[in-house]
């Protein structure tokens, strides 16, 4: 079966997801909270910044996102002050944004996807999201990645309200690529995240082993840098 798009996780597979933020991080992300929360004071803002990344540690593998809930939760919770609560998809889209101190992205990123499209396949990013929507993805992070041009389509767990390793991230994929299961590639670094439920579809699989060591996958390729990715993807592809 000749194929017709590749989809590409992006934490642990384009860009690192393991690593601390980097101290600028926060004090964007607090300044950004002060504008759109002035009723709270500067230990508030701190505590509740600190609240929504346990948060966002504790959901993670949960199948079903509700983050905006849970933010209008913490927030009416907490404090009664005014109409907070309402302002929980603003504050996503604060904690969304990128802030100018992100760690860079894999080497090889954008030959991957530039390969991608010569080699005629349409390229979506399947990606869990903590607090950032398919919009904001576009309007945002596209160009702080450097993939404006690169990337046709993207889906995240935020918009999607579900994370892989469930079934509609991959099957919302597939319809953006605009093909079957058995006409795509995915790209990703987890087994039970990514490979596994991409297998079960009938997807060719390419298992990206970077920050983490390699480990036994059941993909059709293990590869250990993004340029081995581009070389199998070439193959897999022809």
């Amino acid at each position: 079966m000749s194929k017709r798009a590749v989809l590409v996780d992006v934490g642990g597979t384009l860009v690192p997801d393991n690593l601390p933020d980097n101290p600028g991080v926060r004090e964007v992300r607090l300044a950004r909270l002060a504008a759109l929360l002035p009723e709270l004071d500067a230990g508030q803002l701190a505590q509740f910044l600190d609240r929504l990344h346990e948060d966002a540690r504790e959901e993670r593998d949960q199948l079903v996102q509700r983050t905006d809930e849970m933010i209008a939760g913490a927030l009416a919770w907490r404090w009664t002050l005014g109409d907070l609560a309402a302002r929980a998809g603003q504050v996503c889209r604060v904690m969304g944004r990128p802030t100018g101190h992100e760690h860079p992205p894999f080497p090889g990123h954008q030959d991957l996807m530039r390969t991608a499209g010569e080699l005629g396949l349409r390229r979506v990013l399947v990606s869990n999201t903590a607090w950032t929507s398919d919009e904001d993805w576009l309007q945002w992070w596209m160009a702080a990645r450097g993939l404006t041009g690169l990337v046709d389509g993207i889906v995240t767990s935020y918009s999607v309200r579900r994370r892989k390793p469930d079934g509609a991230m991959f099957e919302r994929g597939l319809h953006s690529a605009g093909c079957s299961a058995d006409e795509a590639i995915f790209i990703g670094d987890r087994e039970a995240k990514d490979i596994e439920p991409a297998l079960a579809l009938g997807m060719t699989t390419i298992r990206v082993a970077i920050q983490e060591p390699p480990s036994p996958t059941r993909a059709d390729r293990l590869v250990r840098s993004l340029a081995e990715a581009t070389e199998a993807l070439r193959t897999l592809a022809a």
